[in-house]
């Protein structure tokens, strides 16, 4: 059973006074404007988010005498923006009040609070970059003469041939997958082609076709093993004597 944030109650005095001031200053999208039980309902949103903000004008005198001063004078919402500097710029050029302007946290956040048509406080927050998880480049594999084990990986493996020199090939796969490169002996790579163990595995749709087509090039891969609810597999070696793996997933 999952749980969300649905709306966030924002006391108002007048509804349309305040769907300008959330719609056309701070840019929000309104999500629902209409009446239920004798009462105005407006809920609006930032971005493309569901969860939002509840424009709500009080019934009761009570209630109206918090309007502006819901929390005590602590911020109402965080808004989240990737450009801190750009929105808070187009707000205020849109004619928000600016109550304090950027600051920064150890942490790399940047922050500013803005205040609406009554005095309830935003905070703006720019979060700092999230690093991207490393990932792999490309697998090396020694070879003796870089073009013609190309040529043999192209042909064997569907694989695109992107550069070929005298030093080494760089080959690709389908968008996304990482690439292989074949270094050869001018490269000045310490190892020598006729790996024991394969550096990379090669993912094929069809184990059992991609076999057939090594056998008819003339080479003696390995029966096809492994668990088909998990990874079927064979090995084989390429002409320099790498040992390869060929599998499904």
């Amino acid at each position: 059973m999952s749980v969300r944030l649905g709306r966030v109650v924002i006391l108002v005095e007048d509804h349309d006074e305040a769907l300008r001031f959330y719609t056309e200053v701070l840019g929000c999208r309104l999500l629902f404007d209409g009446a239920k039980g004798g009462r105005r309902y407006v809920h609006v949103a930032f971005g493309d988010d569901e969860a939002g903000a509840w424009l709500l004008r009080p019934e009761s005198a009570a209630g109206a005498r918090r309007v502006g001063a819901q929390t005590g004078g602590e911020p109402v919402a965080v808004v989240y923006t990737d450009g801190l500097d750009e929105t808070l710029s187009r707000w205020r050029a849109a004619g928000a009040r600016v109550s304090q302007e950027p600051q920064g946290d150890p942490d790399g956040a940047r922050f500013a609070h803005v205040l609406d048509l009554y005095g309830n406080e935003l905070v703006l927050v720019e979060l700092p970059p999230v690093p991207r998880p490393a990932r792999v480049g490309t697998a090396f594999v020694p070879v003796s003469d870089p073009a013609t084990a190309a040529g043999w990986y192209a042909a064997a493996f569907g694989l695109t041939v992107r550069t070929s020199t005298a030093w080494s090939a760089l080959l690709d796969g389908p968008a996304g997958s990482a690439s292989l490169t074949l270094m050869g002996p001018a490269s000045g790579i310490r190892a020598e082609p006729g790996l024991p163990f394969a550096t990379h595995n090669l993912v094929v749709d069809d184990v059992d076709a991609a076999r057939d087509r090594l056998v008819a090039a003339g080479l003696t891969p390995s029966g096809v093993d492994g668990d088909p609810a998990v990874c079927r597999f064979f090995t084989t070696t390429d002409p320099d004597g790498n040992v390869l793996l060929v599998c499904d997933r």
